[in-house]
């Protein structure tokens, strides 16, 4: 039998144990033997401390010795390996990473980029505090505030105190849905992000903070590949992740689904093929709910969202939504004078608009916004990058009551 000379050689059985570093700790042993064995056995425990000899596996236990915690190294380690902890418990939110030499260190975790544009809730567009209905949902840009049939309610944009630690990142603006009629059929808030290729096959992880003004409210997430009209594409793809649990404070939520391979699909003929985020809400209910800081990105963790420069969040945002034109007050009527008459004449009247940025898909029309009147052109050309519109007579966009520098018209390129 060989002789146990470091602690790993131990036996877990105590009778199997009958020597200490081959002093004899059998049954009849010398009262020498004694005094030797303890000696050895401190030596082990000297090599222990010092790193020269070490364990199999360390066992962190729980108060009650229920459950552990094991550390272990890898069954074939190719050399020595010293790694050094640092100072203090770092900041919320840090990781542990080492320099290549051991020496282990707090840094902030990497972040991936988000595939939600808006997530911050900065950029609005069509307005502050608007009614939603089930024909008019898009609120916040990007951004669908569906009630539900029957429901009805608000969107609006809400602002963080300065210096609020609940929602970390020091964001300004939250989205507040507050459902006040309920619903028959499913509310619910919504992001799609273009091109369903987005993701395929690969792990992604939604995160988000949440609270509701009263009591508790249950958020049915449900992440869907749609591969968009016309034509026959592939039905829809959902994917439904554990449901969310939030309550009238803050927390931070996050879901991470493993998205299908789209091999064999067949994408609709109209482009409209995304990636649909689809927060569910309760039917037959009213409520208010906060939602702040939305991230969907590739993998498996969820890594702090980045804020960003409004004005780059704006342009972004203007590929699927853009306001034109700017009202001119005089005799209690807005007026937003736009076209040029061609040889001077009220019949022939041209109206040329380069779109701010390239849009989505060519928009089908030029809607009214702010209640301006928009003049129904007898030619239209719209394409992504602008429009030239020809009517035979005046093309005035005007308001009653309106005011200066008001956008009197739109065009849009959602999904």
């Amino acid at each position: 039998m060989m002789a146990k000379d470091k602690l790993v050689d131990y036996d877990s059985t105590a009778s199997s144990n009958l020597d200490v570093g081959g002093v004899s700790v059998a049954e009849g042993m010398l009262p020498s033997d004694v005094n030797n064995a303890i000696r050895e056995q401190m030596s082990h425990l000297k090599d222990f401390a010092s790193g020269t000899a070490g364990i199999d596996v360390l066992s962190l236990a729980d108060d009650d010795a229920s459950h552990a915690i094991k550390l272990q190294a890898p069954s074939a380690v190719t050399a020595d390996t010293t790694f050094t902890f640092p100072d203090g418990d770092g900041d919320a939110d840090q990781v542990l990473k080492t320099d290549g030499s051991g020496q282990l260190g707090w840094t902030a975790v990497a972040s991936n980029p988000s595939l939600i544009i808006n997530g911050s809730f900065q950029v609005w567009q069509r307005g502050t505090s608007l009614s939603i209905t089930t024909s008019d949902y898009f609120i916040a840009d990007r951004w669908i505030n569906y009630p539900g049939t029957g429901g009805a309610g608000t969107a609006s944009q809400q602002a963080f105190t300065l210096g609020q630690t609940d929602v970390a990142g020091e964001p300004e603006f939250y989205l507040r849905h507050d459902q006040t009629t309920g619903a028959s059929s499913v509310p619910s808030v919504q992001h799609r992000v273009e091109d369903v290729r987005t993701g395929a096959g690969q792990s992604v992880t939604l995160s988000f903070y949440a609270k509701v003004g009263a009591g508790t409210l249950t958020i049915d997430p449900i992440i869907s590949q749609y591969f968009g009209t016309g034509g026959s594409p592939s039905s829809a793809v959902d994917h439904a992740p554990a449901d969310i649990t939030v309550t009238t404070l803050w927390q931070k939520f996050e879901r991470t689904i493993a998205l299908t391979s789209i091999t064999g699909k067949t994408l609709g003929s109209d482009g409209t093929d995304s990636l649909q985020i689809r927060l569910q809400l309760p039917t037959s209910s009213t409520f208010t709910l906060d939602i702040a800081q939305v991230k969907f990105e590739i993998g498996s963790t969820a890594t702090p969202i980045q804020q960003k420069n409004y004005g780059d969040e704006l342009v972004k945002c203007q590929r699927y939504f853009e306001l034109l034109g700017h009202a001119v007050s005089t005799g209690g009527n807005a007026y937003s004078l736009m076209s040029l008459s061609l040889g001077g004449t009220a019949s022939n009247q041209w109206l040329d608009v380069e779109f701010k940025v390239e849009k989505r898909a060519a928009p089908s029309s030029i809607d009214s916004f702010n209640g301006y009147t928009v003049p129904s052109p007898t030619a239209t050309g719209i394409g992504v990058a602008g429009f030239t519109l020809f009517k035979n007579s005046q093309m005035i966009f005007i308001k009653s009551g309106g005011s200066n520098g008001d956008a009197v018209a739109s065009v849009s390129a959602e999904l």
